[in-house]
């Protein structure tokens, strides 16, 4: 998967998950959306591994904060695999 089809499909994850926010994707954290509490963060958590076929460490996923955050773990998982 190309770094630019990853993040499009990691930005269809966010809004599949907070469909109801206003706030750009790109600028989503947990600060700036109340919708994103433990049940909405593990789903995401469960996407993305499920999607991508990578496993997060617990730090990775206590840092997944924010959908930069998830995008620099996504990048690092991906340049892994290759």
């Amino acid at each position: 998967m190309s770094s630019s089809s990853a993040q499009t499909r990691l930005e269809q994850m966010f809004r599949e998950i907070f469909w109801n926010i206003e706030t750009p994707v790109a600028e989503m954290t947990r600060l700036n959306n109340p919708n994103w509490d433990s049940l909405s963060h593990m789903s995401l958590v469960l996407m993305f591994e499920q999607e991508f076929g990578v496993e997060l460490t617990d730090e990775e996923v206590i840092e997944f904060n924010s959908f930069e955050v998830g995008l620099e773990i996504l990048r690092e998982k991906l340049t892994a695999k290759t």
